[in-house]
């Protein structure tokens, strides 16, 4: 029972952190916080009706936080001038690239089209964007294109890295997540980003755009837990220097498969 206890009272206080940080206008850190509370809510099933009236004040307090993210995020009617970004002004930040996808006023609208260009000065890097969304208040699936995909396979080769070898730490990693108890979830969210890693670069070597993309969006959620549980103990006053040298690694791990992805 004490898991499932823990694994509530997680999920209840990341979903009153998510209120926080919306109602501050910190959205990007309340999705964060609910994707944490989902993955904490799956654990905490069961139980009897304390269990269920605490599961109902989650979903509550989920529901008023996913209200107020729309509105947050609705366009002003004066948009902000477009600045063209040179490449010496790209940064590579410390996860992948979430960009919030607006939704549509009406069911029977078209997206636009966008036009390829034709001018070579025009024609830049892989984009690195991630495509629709996977539900409301949810960061976007992280995707990147088959050319990024192709300059990051050239940069393990360039580094010695093999298919067989990543396949074998994938498999191993795998099996240290099914080994872990259900008292140790946080260690499961870290054998889990190991995996991903090598399977992601092993997908790479491989040219297996979806297998890449899948394990790359799937690493993107891993590692934003194992970021929420570093800070949530660094916001209680009480560092955990194991858990900020994970996600530092995992940090470390994504932007060298960005960089790559950009040619660098």
């Amino acid at each position: 029972m004490r898991p499932m206890n823990e694994a509530l009272m997680t999920a209840l206080a990341s979903a009153l952190e998510a209120r926080v940080a919306v109602d501050a206008g910190r959205f990007d850190e309340a999705r964060q916080l609910l994707v944490i509370m989902d993955e904490h809510l799956d654990q905490g099933q069961g139980g009897n009706a304390a269990h269920s009236a605490r599961r109902k004040k989650i979903l509550r307090l989920e529901s008023e936080v996913r209200d107020l993210l729309p509105a947050a995020e609705t366009p002003t009617a004066k948009a902000a001038p477009v600045v063209e970004a040179t490449p010496t002004d790209v940064e590579v930040s410390d996860a992948p690239v979430v960009t919030p996808v607006a939704a549509s006023t009406a069911d029977d609208v078209a997206p636009p089209v966008a036009q390829a260009s034709t001018d070579p000065k025009e024609v830049t890097s892989p984009a690195l964007e991630p495509v629709a969304a996977k539900k409301k208040g949810v960061a976007a699936p992280q995707h990147l294109p088959a050319e990024a995909w192709a300059l990051v396979g050239e940069a393990l080769r360039a580094e010695g890295a093999d298919v067989a070898t990543l396949d074998a730490l994938a498999a191993r990693h795998r099996y240290m997540v099914k080994a872990r108890t259900e008292r140790n979830t946080y260690g499961m969210k870290v054998a889990e980003r190991l995996a991903l890693q090598a399977e992601v670069e092993a997908a790479a070597l491989r040219g297996d755009v979806d297998a890449a993309n899948k394990a790359w969006d799937r690493l993107f959620d891993v590692v934003t837990a194992i970021r929420g549980a570093a800070q949530k103990l660094r916001r209680a006053g009480t560092p955990d220097p194991e858990k900020d040298r994970d996600y530092d690694a995992a940090r470390v791990d994504s932007l060298k498969i960005k960089a790559w992805a950009r040619g660098r």
